[in-house]
């Protein structure tokens, strides 16, 4: 097994990579910036984090975006589920966990009501 520093250093190339061709893949941009980290290369995993943080396109599309989802009618269950957590995505939280709950226990389903216990404690952590 490679020492971290040597997995990192080797990560880096491959997100580096990702990040120029879908820098609208957010997570590679923290993937990266995590393995800067841990490769000892401070200052570039502070610029590629501090660019992961910076205001994304999509929000500047909020209205448009959300009128996507306002459009048809909701089903209960995931959709209504994942419509939730677009509205948690573009800061409603409370509107979005609304939603979610809503979704999960018209559905019983485990999962569901699993990912919205989570989403809300850590939106309660959060709102604090």
């Amino acid at each position: 097994m490679q020492p971290m520093a040597e997995q990192s250093a080797a990560a880096v190339v491959e997100l580096q990579r990702v990040v120029r061709l879908l820098p609208e893949l957010r997570r590679a941009g923290w993937y990266l910036a995590a393995s800067l980290g841990a490769s000892g290369r401070w200052e570039e995993g502070r610029a590629v984090h501090a660019d992961v943080l910076a205001p994304a396109d999509p929000v500047l599309l909020e209205k448009y975006i959300l009128a996507l989802y306002k459009t048809t009618p909701v089903r209960a269950g995931m959709e209504q589920f994942r419509r939730g957590l677009i509205l948690v995505s573009f800061g409603r939280l409370e509107e979005g966990l609304l939603m979610m709950q809503s979704a999960a226990n018209q559905s019983g389903d485990p999962r569901l009501l699993r990912e919205y216990r989570q989403l809300a404690g850590l939106a309660q952590k959060v709102v604090r």
